[in-house]
């Protein structure tokens, strides 16, 4: 019997003055704040494999609106002996 489940969450990072006023100095300036969207699933395909894909969205990867945003997608694959 296959289970699964379906998790899903958001993440923002937000950087200080201090790490932003340093980036600029040495020429990698960003903006303050990365926004990740996640959201994945995990299913047990039999008692010895497991699969978990997941993707994510990313506003202003990085911190750097500049560059648009992202998408991420992995696979997982976890096996037992």
């Amino acid at each position: 019997m296959m289970r699964m489940s379906l998790p899903a969450g958001c993440a923002s990072a937000l950087r200080t003055r201090a790490t932003t006023q340093s980036q600029a100095l040495v020429g990698t300036a960003i903006g303050p704040r990365e926004v990740i969207i996640e959201t994945g699933c995990l299913a047990e395909i039999t008692p010895r494999l497991r699969l978990q894909p997941d993707v994510q969205y990313v506003v202003s990867p990085g911190g750097d609106a500049s560059r648009g945003d992202a998408y991420a997608v992995c696979l997982r694959i976890k096996t037992r002996q």
